[in-house]
């Protein structure tokens, strides 16, 4: 948290190398995405994943009794499955 928080205050090397980093997490990632499907746009799951990822990881931090991290990754989870087999989310 603290690179997040030096790169907000004004530190170009370490956002730089932030950056840098979900950008090879980027990749890495919708590679594997687009291995396995062609149903749904690797690029946007992979920033919905490191996005929700990052925040999740907050809300941890936090203890904040207002949000189960376990059960929303396995819901998640389930969804996206459910969006690949197309079927309704709900």
């Amino acid at each position: 948290i603290h690179l997040f928080y030096g790169a907000i205050l004004g530190n170009e090397e370490i956002r730089l190398r932030l950056v840098k980093r979900y950008s090879e997490f980027e990749e890495l990632i919708a590679k594997k995405i687009s291995e396995r499907t062609s149903t749904m746009s690797a690029e946007f799951l992979t920033w919905l994943i490191l996005t929700t990822s990052d925040g999740l990881y907050i809300q941890k931090l936090l203890a904040n009794p207002g949000i189960d991290v376990q059960n929303f990754i396995e819901t998640g989870t389930k969804l996206i499955e459910k969006m690949e087999n197309g079927k309704p989310l709900l």
